[in-house]
C-alpha cells in the first residue's frame, strides 16, 4: 500500500484547505495532514516514522494553489509543478460521495517523452494497480508541456458495452513541471536530474518536452 501525505504550507486559506481535501479523494490511500508551524525536515521525518510512501505538498499565491510537488520518500526522487486553471464542475460532488472507495482507472495520454515517461511513472506511484472495470477514471493528458488533469465517473446508459456516458468531476487542474531532482524534498543541496531555465539567455535557452 502507498501510504500518501497531503499538506500545505503554514496557515493555508480556506480554499487550500478545500483543494486538499480534494486531492485525498484523487489518490487513494492518501490523509490530509496539518502543518501547522513544523519546518518541512520536521514533516518529512513525520512521514519516515509513519511509514508514508510519498508526500505532496500544495503552496498557494493569494489564496490560489499555485505550487505542487511530489517527493518519494524515503530517498526520492521529487517533483515540483506550477499548479493553475483550478477549475471546479457543478453538480459533481454526489458522484464523488458515491465513487471515493472505488480505486481509479489511471491514463496517460501524450506523456511520451523520456521528460514525460519519468514524470509518467512518478504521478502512476501515487496510484494502486489499474482497475480497468472502475467507473472513476483519471486522465493526465500532456499538451504543449502542460499536464492537463481530469477525472470522470462512467454512468451506463444502455445494455451494450458502447452505451456510456463520462461525468465530469471536480476539480481539473494543469501542472506544468519545473525542476526534478534525486532527493527527498527536505534535503539541502539537493541533486537537479533535470530543470527548466527560461530565464538564461535566449542563445543559451534549452527547449524541453513532456509530449
Amino acid at each position: 500500500m502507498q501510504k500518501i501525505f497531503i499538506t500545505s504550507s503554514s496557515s493555508p486559506s480556506s480554499k487550500l484547505l478545500k483543494f486538499l481535501k480534494d486531492l485525498e479523494y484523487i489518490f487513494p490511500y492518501s490523509q490530509k495532514i496539518n502543518r501547522g508551524s513544523e519546518f518541512l525536515i520536521s514533516i518529512v521525518s513525520f512521514c519516515l516514522v509513519k511509514g508514508v510512501k510519498n508526500l505532496i505538498l500544495v503552496y498557494e499565491n493569494r489564496s490560489r494553489p499555485s505550487a505542487l510537488v511530489i517527493s518519494h520518500l524515503p530517498i526520492g526522487p521529487s517533483v515540483f509543478f506550477t499548479l493553475s486553471n483550478v477549475f471546479y464542475e457543478t453538480n459533481s460532488e454526489k458522484l464523488k460521495k458515491v465513487g471515493k472507495e472505488v480505486f481509479p482507472n489511471v491514463i496517460f495520454d501524450n506523456l511520451g517523452s523520456n521528460l514525460g515517461l519519468r514524470i509518467s511513472d512518478v504521478l502512476g506511484s501515487l496510484f494502486p494497480p489499474t482497475d480497468f472495470n472502475s467507473k472513476r477514471i483519471i486522465t493526465f493528458t500532456g499538451y504543449k508541456n502542460i499536464i492537463l488533469f481530469g477525472q470522470y465517473w462512467a454512468v451506463k446508459t444502455g445494455y451494450r458495452k458502447e452505451n456510456f456516458l463520462l461525468k465530469k468531476l471536480s476539480p481539473s487542474f494543469e501542472l506544468q513541471p519545473f525542476k526534478i531532482t534525486l532527493d527527498i524534498v527536505s534535503k539541502k543541496r539537493q541533486k537537479n536530474e533535470w530543470i527548466l531555465t527560461p530565464f538564461l539567455e535566449s542563445r543559451k535557452k534549452k527547449t524541453f518536452s513532456i509530449t
